[in-house]
């Protein structure tokens, strides 16, 4: 690679490596996993009136 100091070279492509996933998590993973919502998320909160009309 660029640099003689091996060490420096493998932290460089495990900086690489670590960053390829975390985008590629992001991405995919991460929207699966929210597009599942729990149900305590969605519940409305004790003694908050929704959609109340004037």
């Amino acid at each position: 690679m660029l640099s003689k100091f091996n060490m420096l070279s493998e932290l460089g492509l495990l900086i690489a490596l670590v960053m390829a996933t975390s985008s590629f998590a992001s991405l995919t993973v991460l929207p699966t996993i929210l597009s599942i919502v729990p149900r305590f998320i969605t519940k409305p909160l004790p003694g908050i009136v929704q959609n109340r009309r004037l």
